[in-house]
C-alpha cells in the first residue's frame, strides 16, 4: 500500500499499518530550517520517549554530515561516512530512504510502527511505498449477496495474464507500491446494471489507524461506511486512547453475524470489561451496505446504523484521550472520517 502525507506539522508521527516489508520505500520532501543546526527522521516501533529506533536519519549543519544509528535502550554505533551533504541552511530536500546510503539492519524492520519527523526542518510531503504482502488483489461485481456468482465482472490484475491489457503491449499498470486509479464505465451492451447489486475488493490492509492528533471531543460525529465481505461475519470499529494497537479502546463496536448481535464494550490495559449486547440490525445480516455513526456526547456515545439510533454506551474514561480510529474484519470499509462542529 501507498500513503501520502501533506501540510506536516513538526513534529510529526505517521502510523504504517502492518509495519514495514521488504522493498518499502519512503520519500520525504522538505526544505532546511536556517535558524537550525538540524532536525531528524526515524523509523521507530511506537511514538513514545525512549521507544526502539530501528534508523535514525540525523542531518547536522554545523559538522556537514549525516549521523545514522539506531536505538534499544541507548544508542549505538552511528556511521557518519557520506559521499557529499545535500543538506545546507535553507535549501530543499528529498529524502528517499532506499538510495542514499546503505545502512545495514540492527533491529527486526517488520517492527516499525512510525515515521518520524522532527523539527528543525519543514516537510512538504512524505509518502510511504509499502509493497503489499499479498500477491493479488480483486475487485467483484456481485449479482449475489454471497458472491458465488461472479459473472458480471471479475477484475483480477496479474503479473503474467492480465485479461484487460493494451494490446499485448506487455503493458502492466500495476506494479507494486505504486498509486493506481481504477474506473469502470458501465454499458447495457453485455450486462444489465439492474444486475448489479454487490461490490467485493480483495486486498486491503486491516489495521490501519485514522489519527485525531487534537483527540476526540464533544459532539464529534465518526462515521464508518463499508459492507461485509461475502463470507464476512465480523468487523470490529475501535475508538483507541493513542495511535497505536496496543493503545487501550475507550469503544469496541463488534457487529457478529454468526451470533446475531452486536457487543459493545471496552479493554484496558489488555483486558475486555463488562461488555454489552444488543439484536443485530438487519443491514449487517442481510449483508447490505451499511453506515456506523458514533457520536460523542461527552459522558457517553450515542450511536446510529444507517441513520437510526442503535445503542448508547457510557464513557469508561477520558473520551479527550481518544486518539485514534481502527477499523479492522471482515468488511470491506471504504469511508472513514471524523465530522467536527465548529
Amino acid at each position: 500500500m501507498a500513503y501520502r502525507k501533506t501540510a506536516i506539522e513538526a513534529p510529526d508521527y505517521t502510523y504504517i499499518p502492518g509495519g514495514l516489508n521488504v522493498g518499502a520505500q519512503i520519500i520525504v520532501r522538505g526544505r532546511v530550517a536556517f535558524d537550525q543546526e538540524r532536525f531528524h527522521i526515524n523509523l521507530q516501533n511506537d511514538q513514545v520517549e525512549g521507544c526502539d529506533v530501528a534508523f535514525h536519519f540525523n542531518p547536522r549543519t554545523e559538522a556537514q554530515t549525516v549521523v545514522r544509528n539506531s536505538f534499544s535502550g541507548c544508542w549505538q554505533q552511528e556511521e557518519r561516512n557520506i559521499p557529499y551533504f545535500p543538506f545546507a541552511k535553507g535549501s530543499k530536500f528529498t529524502v528517499r530512504i532506499y538510495y542514499f546510503i546503505e545502512y545495514r539492519h540492527r533491529l527486526p524492520f517488520q517492527n516499525v510502527r512510525y515515521l518520524k519527523l522532527s523539527e528543525g526542518a519543514e516537510y512538504y510531503e512524505s509518502t510511504i511505498q509499502n509493497p503489499c504482502v499479498s500477491n493479488k488483489f480483486a475487485i467483484n461485481f456481485n449479482s449475489d449477496i454471497d458472491g458465488n456468482v461472479v459473472g458480471v465482472l471479475h477484475f483480477k490484475p496479474r503479473k503474467t495474464g492480465l485479461s484487460r491489457t493494451r494490446r499485448g503491449q506487455g503493458w502492466f499498470p500495476f506494479p507494486r507500491g505504486e498509486y493506481f486509479d481504477v474506473v469502470h464505465f458501465n454499458t447495457r451492451s453485455a450486462f444489465p446494471p439492474e444486475q448489479i447489486y454487490f461490490l467485493n475488493i480483495y486486498g486491503d490492509p486491516n489495521d490501519y489507524i485514522k489519527q485525531i492528533p487534537s483527540g476526540l471531543e464533544k459532539n464529534d460525529l465518526i462515521a464508518v461506511k463499508g459492507f461485509f465481505y461475502p463470507e464476512g461475519n465480523t468487523f470490529a470499529v475501535n475508538l483507541i486512547n493513542g495511535t497505536s494497537l496496543g493503545n487501550d479502546i475507550a469503544l469496541h463496536f463488534n457487529p457478529r453475524r454468526n451470533q446475531d448481535t452486536v457487543v459493545i464494550n471496552n479493554q484496558r490495559n489488555g483486558c475486555w470489561k463488562k461488555e454489552e449486547r444488543h439484536p443485530l440490525p438487519s443491514q449487517f445480516q442481510q449483508k447490505l451496505p451499511f453506515e456506523v455513526e458514533i457520536v460523542n456526547k461527552g459522558k457517553k456515545f450515542k450511536i446510529y446504523v444507517n441513520g437510526h439510533r442503535f445503542a448508547s454506551f457510557k464513557a469508561r474514561g477520558d473520551v479527550e484521550d481518544i486518539k485514534g480510529i481502527n477499523v479492522q474484519g471482515e468488511a470491506y470499509i471504504y469511508e472513514v472520517k471524523l465530522l467536527r462542529r465548529l
